[in-house]
């Protein structure tokens, strides 16, 4: 997965969930020896591109891949529901995390 982000205002959010959801993929394919090594690197992974939904005016926006259902792999692990747990359980972490850091 990746994150994408239209403003350097949201680069420090796009890299927290990019992070998180580097180590919940990890928690997930931890008894999968073949797959930790495709996970983007935790320092990678945040492109910047003007997609419609994050270039909104009002409010930061991150646009956030889990996973590619064209692997395989991924489409089987996103499609239980305890890794979909892990996965929206380190997205909104970050997004909490942004709200406390960010609202008076």
């Amino acid at each position: 997965g990746e994150s994408l982000c239209a403003k350097r205002t949201c680069e420090t959010t796009a890299f927290s969930v990019h992070k998180s959801l580097v180590s919940a993929w990890r928690e997930i394919y931890k008894g999968n020896a073949a797959m930790p090594d495709k996970i983007v690197p935790q320092d990678g992974g945040v492109r910047y591109y003007p997609f419609r939904v994050t270039r909104i005016e009002e409010c930061p926006a991150v646009l956030v891949e889990c996973g590619y259902l064209s692997n395989t792999t991924e489409c089987n692990a996103v499609c239980q529901p305890a890794n979909q747990e892990k996965l929206a359980g380190a997205i909104a972490s970050d997004i909490l995390r942004y709200l406390e850091n960010n609202t008076a």
